[in-house]
């Protein structure tokens, strides 16, 4: 829970939240001084279509239903 005072709030009223979906990053070692992130930093923020974690079999079988959705000629 991002904000443990709304915890009796419908979180569709509260702002947007957006966690990793796996990550990766291009950068030059040479120029990271204390971080990895900087004023170059961003994100691409995908649909809940595109992406699915997988942590058991049924997760596994939801990745696959949205594969084929997503790649259906």
């Amino acid at each position: 829970m991002v904000w443990p005072e709304y915890r009796d709030s419908r979180s569709q009223d509260l702002k947007k939240v957006y966690h990793d979906a796996g990550q990766w990053y291009w950068l030059n070692l040479k120029q990271v001084e204390d971080s990895v992130f900087s004023q170059n930093t961003g994100s691409v923020v995908l649909s809940e279509d595109e992406v699915q974690d997988i942590d058991n079999l049924t997760d596994w079988k939801l990745a696959e239903m949205k594969y084929k959705l997503l790649n259906e000629a």
